[in-house]
């Protein structure tokens, strides 16, 4: 199901989430979601959804979000849908 379109509006190396949680790669959209790793030991995958913890932000595990960050300049559109089969 899709969700919706939005663009990376920002970019940031060790983004603080909270006063206690770092993230190595932050790319903000929609004004204030983000993609990000999320830094725990078997990692999330990739994960979304606005109901539940992740409160609208995707979680990435580290190695596919640095990739990400990498290649995806500011202003890169993303397109959040709830399922994606490869």
């Amino acid at each position: 199901d899709y969700i919706g379109s939005f663009k990376i509006e920002d970019k940031e190396e060790n983004h603080m989430i909270s006063d206690e949680e770092k993230t190595d790669y932050w790319m903000k959209f929609n004004n204030n979601y983000g993609i990000y790793d999320y830094n725990n030991d078997g990692g999330y995958g990739i994960q979304f959804n606005r109901n539940l913890d992740t409160e609208g932000n995707v979680y990435m595990d580290r190695v596919a979000a640095e990739k990400v960050y990498k290649l995806a300049p500011v202003g890169t559109q993303v397109i959040i849908q709830k399922e994606f089969n490869y």
